[in-house]
């Protein structure tokens, strides 16, 4: 592609759902200057890298002389993310296991590319935003997701695979869809609260669940009063572990259900250690489907050591 020896740098960022693949184009400054969706494919690992192909190529015809070509590229995705080796080990959404994400998509875009789970790209995106080092990120939606950051870097472990907060132990005897017993997510996230509430003779979606309990029906009080401990629990481990600066709040159900962000500042006050945290914001996240974009961003500039 010519351009002009003036445009600006820009890396590509996408964020793959379960229902939509989304792409950015995003300029030195992290801010995105062109974003686009397609439907996810799930047939195969070649239709989705071919996918990805096709959105990165399109970003880049629609800004043509104003930025550069990209010199990097990050994959923010859903299930379980090996980020050591560009791997996505198993997707359940797909059913797609050990998906080379990274050489398939660098092959194609002839760039350098890197991989990062979809939550902790979004919670990166909320650090980046708020600019703030020290961020928990918690996103109640279908499940339970949480990313981390400290130091202005996200704490992912050995191989990318650390931040399962959801996956935390909490009270054994109902499992998750991912095999666990009794953790954090088995009780709290829209899942969950379906799966419980129709076994309990109740409504099966959100939204009717919600207005049940708000009208003090059961069983939606007794199942949502669980998810709101579930919180507490989250909450409370979160500070409690790694004392963060800001805890952001988000998710479909998280932003659906602003009785879950009254409860998280009140787990926060009503900590014994350090006489409750009342230097400790808990906020609503604040950029919703771009922060995974930005987040992602973020982690492709840093392939040049921007």
């Amino acid at each position: 592609m010519d351009v002009d020896s003036q445009a600006e740098a820009s890396v590509l960022s996408f964020d793959v759902g379960g229902t939509q693949l989304r792409g950015a184009l995003i300029d030195e400054a992290g801010r995105i200057l062109e974003q686009m969706s397609v439907p996810t494919p799930r047939s195969s690992p070649e239709d989705l890298a071919q996918a990805l192909t096709g959105v990165g190529d399109a970003l880049v015809a629609t800004e043509s002389g104003r930025v550069s070509r990209p010199r990097a590229a990050c994959v923010a995705m859903a299930g379980t993310v090996d980020r050591a080796s560009g791997r996505v080990r198993s997707w359940p959404t797909t059913g797609f296991t050990d998906f080379d994400v990274t050489s398939a998509l660098a092959r194609r875009l002839d760039l350098p590319v890197s991989l990062v789970n979809d939550v902790n790209a979004a919670a990166l995106g909320e650090s980046e935003v708020s600019q703030c080092g020290e961020l928990a990120a918690l996103f109640l939606g279908t499940g339970v997701g949480t990313g981390f950051v400290s130091g202005g870097h996200l704490l992912e472990g050995e191989r990318g695979m650390g931040g399962e907060g959801g996956h935390l132990p909490f009270r054994p005897g109902v499992r998750c869809p991912a095999g666990c017993d009794g953790c954090l997510e088995a009780y709290l996230g829209g899942d969950a609260l379906e799966r419980r509430s129709e076994a309990a003779g109740g409504p099966a979606d959100v939204p009717e669940i919600l207005k049940a309990w708000r009208a003090g029906q059961q069983p939606a009080t007794a199942i949502m009063e669980e998810a709101l401990e579930a919180l507490e629990a989250l909450v409370s481990i979160t500070v409690n572990l790694l004392d963060p600066q800001r805890i952001v709040l988000g998710g479909g159900l998280g932003m659906r259900c602003p009785e879950m962000l009254a409860r998280a500042r009140q787990t926060v006050l009503e900590l014994p250690l350090g006489n409750g945290r009342r230097d400790l914001p808990v906020e609503a996240a604040r950029l919703g489907d771009e922060a995974g974009l930005i987040g992602a961003g973020r982690l492709a500039r840093e392939l040049l050591g921007g």
